[in-house]
């Protein structure tokens, strides 16, 4: 069975929502920073209140709503307040009933281990998440810590930016560094199954390789739509000419038809099949009978 979760008239059900909230943060648990109280916590002698708040577990958004407060069984055992998510029990309309708020028991010397099994792949289980540990003493509560996370979304989103910039940067750097190394190129000829030619240019810089090219279609290939592929086989092209893994590039470029400008919506792939190399090209809207395409890749290590 195929369910189209995001496509209209059907159902986007909530592990696969789960599912892609985890996903975006990473595996990571913790309280939503800023939203309103933000889950704050706060004990008497035997009773702990957590405020209004929410907070990411697993992938699901669980929102506490006014004041919970729990009562600990004073009996001098180590103890951890969780939020416990168990996939066995069944929610209604009106009542949460897989989620709560409860008291993990250790000894009277050590902590509890939590359980937190897989309940984004799975669809049974159960999730422990830590809110504070303390010991239930005959007197009362003591030692209590607040073991709260937070998760920042502004920070997740800025964490991505520096890591995008992290990555243009070192591209920036190998392009520089190529820039002083010694050029390598080469150039063939190749027809297409409906007889076009075209002619490729490589150029290899260091570890940059840019591909030059170039086709004048035949006259009953204007102003439709054509598909192909290029192939070269036996190793016409040398390693040093292919790229490191499978390249796929959807750009718009200018192309000259007459004296006027058009735009050239052009798909390829480069691919390393066994000893070929192969370009594959589709849904060209030919307004001109000249074509010219640029792509730059980093090439195969030789």
């Amino acid at each position: 069975m195929i369910l189209g979760q995001t496509y209209d008239e059907q159902l986007f059900k909530s592990d696969m929502f789960r599912l892609f909230i985890n996903t975006f943060a990473d595996g990571e648990n913790g309280i939503i920073n800023d939203y309103k109280q933000s889950c704050n916590l706060s004990n008497t002698t035997s009773t702990i209140t957590i405020s209004d708040g929410a907070f990411l577990l697993q992938g699901g958004i669980i929102q506490v709503q006014g004041n919970e407060t729990i009562t600990v069984d004073l009996d001098n055992s180590y103890c951890i307040l969780a939020f416990e998510i168990d996939l066995s029990q069944e929610n209604t309309e009106t009542e949460f009933n897989q989620g709560k708020f409860k008291i993990i028991k250790g000894t009277t010397t050590e902590y509890p281990t939590l359980q937190q099994d897989d309940i984004v792949n799975n669809a049974t289980g159960i999730y422990q998440m830590e809110f504070a540990r303390f010991i239930a003493s005959g007197s009362g509560i003591t030692g209590f810590t607040d073991k709260r996370t937070f998760i920042d979304f502004t920070t997740i989103f800025e964490n991505i930016n520096t890591q995008v910039q992290a990555l243009i940067e070192e591209l920036e750097e190998q392009i520089q560094e190529a820039g002083n190394l010694p050029i390598d190129e080469n150039e063939y000829n190749s027809n297409d199954s409906d007889g076009n030619t075209f002619n490729i240019k490589f150029r290899r810089q260091g570890s940059i390789v840019s591909l030059h090219i170039t086709a004048t279609l035949l006259s009953g290939a204007f102003g439709q739509r054509i598909a192909g592929q290029l192939g070269f086989t036996d190793g016409t092209v040398p390693e040093k000419y292919r790229p490191r893994e499978i390249i796929r590039s959807k750009e718009n470029y200018a192309i000259n038809s007459g004296a006027s400008m058009q735009i050239l919506a052009y798909l390829s792939v480069l691919a390393n099949t066994n000893n070929s190399f192969v370009i594959q090209y589709n849904n060209i809207d030919t307004q001109t009978q000249y074509l010219e395409i640029n792509l730059m890749y980093f090439g195969k290590e030789v």
